[in-house]
């Protein structure tokens, strides 16, 4: 039974959820010498993407200092390596070992000057949280990237998951075939929660009430929001604005409801795995909804499982009511066995429709070891992934990750140096406990970290596959080295795993590279960001000339366009299917000893080649846009419409699809593609399957056929006329804007 503070002497069945606990984490602290500040202070940034990096950096992680003005990249990065350098200096001091100020001085100066020049960068999440107060009081789980639970005991596992996401962790859940949930209808006695305007509040509020429906002899819970800050006010510990107590509200509604049809149900109509999906999906629904950073999930489940397989069926009647919140996560298989291996042609067959599931290889996860180079005896014992799909992980487990960029690196010792010194960062970051104890007693055990590579392909495109490979491999042992060492000095376990790929988000874009191993979608593209009207850092972008408009979807919101310009000779849709395999395979073998973080995309048969809604249409409205698409396009008119209907021209070049009702008509032209790909899919799986830990497939999305599109290509005198309207940035003139962040992962692979 979840323990209550009693709140007030009016009788036994008011109760407030448990408000956050004051401790600390982190008590002693290091700062670096201010000749190395000064130094810091002196040097002038290099980001990316002629500007767009620097706005980023001040969009999303800049932090308002005391002064009320906004952290230049010096100050950040003198507030991660005092914060890094803290929690090493905390545990030597805590546990009595020497602590060399001298030493890490000098270390430490290294350390920035590296971070500084983008040669190495922690994770988005520890630009933003390392070195605050919130991790020095709550501990080290904001500073995490990835988690993973398996579902067996729901109000526990639910509990930690939507901690970890209002952390901004990404969480995978886990869901066994066969394993039935034991729900139970509460009693007719009342009990009123109170509910704390805390994250824990709010994770409490959820676990109650999930016991109600699991624990016999539960009373019935009344949930009293009036603690909730009202919508608008700012969020204190983490960073952001409130949503109010709607999303909670929702969830709670949700939850009643899905656990009632379970309830009301029997295993054919609805079962354990859509109950636990949906769970779970709901939960990361609300957490986004109440504006928490760079949320994420993915669902791992059985390849025999048909109700896991369906679960975005959205065609089939069973599931169509998921399409409300069944898109929070990513879905993957596991193949435990040589007998899943036979199966991979019904993957194929999905992802054509569907474009998931995944796959999860636990025959090779089980060795600790990078594929087909290490054969180790230690066994690794993680059961899922976390939602990019680059690190395994036990139940409760967690892993932080940093990334070293060689193609920013004037030569490969200055990245073998990087490699060091992200391995530092992780290693480190491991000293420090979470809040949780069935996290701790995990991640002390495994101490698991992934150090990554970022712009792989511009690394080998500009060196080769040889000298890259090479190079791979003494980095490898270079980051084995420096963890070993860092652990024997520490008194603890070396780490299990040590290094990955991951997606990357918004991090490479600082770096203006690409992200992990993907190609960009553009050698040069219009980049749009959405920013609200209200905000100080609109006003400071409109001062500079930056181009706008209003935004088609948001009210009191501009989309701004950004020009960027890839250094990457090659665009994603000039990369087969097999390339990007093989690129996958050979980081996998040479430098990933966790997975690798992807997403293969596949040339569909049909190309989007313009979407078109208009919304409370009339005849004319219809007919006008018909003529246009044929206008255009130059298609064969059709002979007649409504419903969903589709027509081609003479030589079945052209599909169009369009889909009418009172409300609005959607139509669709497509092209049909002579170089397409989805033949070859089940083929690239199944080649590729017993040399991978995770692989997920999609089709090449179609850029610019909707307004508004995040990315759109642009022409190279497009491009410099950019350049001449843009006036040079001057960031010193923000203040008081507080970054917001991303509410998900926006790397190829976490894309929701």
């Amino acid at each position: 039974m979840f323990h209550f503070e009693k709140c007030e002497d009016v009788g036994d069945h008011l109760f407030k959820t448990n408000p956050p606990q004051k401790t600390c984490f982190v008590k002693e602290r290091f700062e670096l010498e201010k000749k190395t500040v000064d130094l810091l202070r002196a040097l002038k940034p290099n980001f990316g993407y002629d500007g767009f990096g620097e706005f980023l950096f001040y969009r999303t992680y800049s932090r308002i200092k005391d002064d009320n003005s906004n952290e230049n990249w010096a100050d950040c990065v003198i507030r991660v390596v005092n914060g890094v350098m803290s929690i090493r200096k905390d545990w030597y001091i805590k546990n009595n070992i020497f602590w060399d100020e001298i030493k890490w001085q000098g270390f430490a100066k290294h350390l920035s000057f590296s971070m500084f020049n983008m040669h190495w960068l922690p994770p988005g999440r520890g630009l933003w949280s390392m070195g605050t107060d919130y991790v020095y009081n709550t501990g080290s789980m904001s500073l995490f990237n990835c988690g993973f639970v398996t579902l067996n005991d729901i109000p526990n596992n639910l509990h930690w998951m939507m901690d970890a996401l209002m952390n901004g962790v990404g969480v995978g859940f886990g869901i066994t075939k066969n394993s039935r949930i034991t729900c139970v209808t509460p009693t007719d006695t009342n009990i009123r929660v109170i509910i704390d305007d805390s994250r824990e509040g709010w994770c409490d509020s959820v676990k109650i009430l999930l016991e109600s429906y699991t624990m016999p002899g539960h009373p019935t819970v009344k949930f009293d929001y009036s603690l909730i800050r009202k919508v608008g006010l700012p969020i204190k510990r983490f960073g952001g604005i409130s949503s109010g107590p709607e999303p909670l509200i929702k969830l709670h509604e949700n939850i009643r409801k899905y656990c009632s049809r379970y309830l009301c149900s029997n295993s054919h109509n609805y079962s354990s795995t859509m109950l636990k999906a949906d769970l779970a999906n709901l939960i990361g629904c609300c957490v986004v909804a109440g504006n928490v950073r760079r949320s994420a999930e993915i669902a791992i489940g059985s390849i025999d499982d048909t109700d896991f397989l369906n679960l975005k069926n959205y065609e089939d009647e069973k599931f169509d009511y998921r399409k409300e919140h069944g898109w929070m996560s990513n879905n993957t298989v596991r193949l435990e066995s040589a007998e899943d291996f036979e199966k991979l042609d019904d993957v194929a067959k999905s992802i054509l429709k569907r474009g998931e599931p995944g796959y999860l290889n636990l025959m090779n996860v089980r060795n600790c070891g990078r594929v087909g180079k290490d054969d180790r005896v230690q066994i690794d014992e993680a059961e899922g992934l976390n939602p990019c799909g680059e690190i395994p992980l036990e139940s409760y487990e967690l892993c932080n990750l940093a990334e070293s960029i060689p193609t920013r690196c004037r030569n490969v010792e200055e990245w073998y140096d990087a490699c060091r010194y992200a391995t530092f960062y992780c290693s480190t970051v491991n000293l420090l406990p979470t809040h949780r104890q069935e996290t701790n007693s995990i991640m002390f055990k495994n101490r698991r970290i992934g150090v990554a590579l970022m712009d792989f392909v511009g690394w080998k495109h500009a060196y080769g596959v040889c000298k890259t490979t090479r190079w791979m491999r003494e980095g490898y042992k270079i980051v084995e080295k420096t963890n070993k060492e860092l652990a024997i000095e520490a008194g603890i376990r070396e780490s299990i795993r040590k290094t990955t790929v991951k997606p990357g988000g918004t991090v490479p874009k600082l770096t203006g590279k690409s992200s992990g191993i993907g190609y960009p979608n553009f050698k040069i593209m219009k980049r749009r960001v959405r920013i609200q009207m209200n905000s100080p850092i609109h006003k400071f972008l409109v001062a500079h000339n930056v181009p706008h408009e209003k935004d088609l979807y948001s009210d009191n919101t501009e989309v701004f366009e950004f020009a960027i310009k890839s250094d990457c000779p090659k665009e994603a849709k000039d990369v087969s299917i097999w390339e990007q395999a093989m690129n996958i395979v050979l980081v996998q073998r040479e430098w990933a000893d966790n997975a690798v973080s992807n997403t293969i995309c596949f040339k569909p048969k049909w190309i989007l080649l313009k979407e078109t809604c208009i919304k409370n249409p009339d005849i004319k409205d219809i007919m006008d846009l018909l003529e246009e698409m044929v206008t255009e396009f130059g298609v064969a008119e059709p002979d007649s419409f409504y419903g969903i209907w589709e027509t081609f021209d003479h030589d079945c070049s052209y599909k169009m699809i369009s889909d009418i009702d009172d409300k609005r008509i959607i139509v669709k032209l497509y092209e049909f593609n002579t170089k397409n790909e989805e033949d070859e899919i089940e083929s690239v799986l199944s080649s590729i399957a017993p040399l991978t830990k995770s692989i997920s497939m999609l089709p090449h999305t179609s850029k610019g056929v909707y307004k508004q599109m995040p990315e759109e290509e642009m022409t190279e005198d497009e491009y410099q006329n950019w350049k001449k309207i843009v006036t040079p940035f001057d960031w010193s003139k923000l203040s008081k804007y507080q970054a917001q962040g991303e509410k998900f992962c926006d790397g190829d692979r976490c894309s929701v």
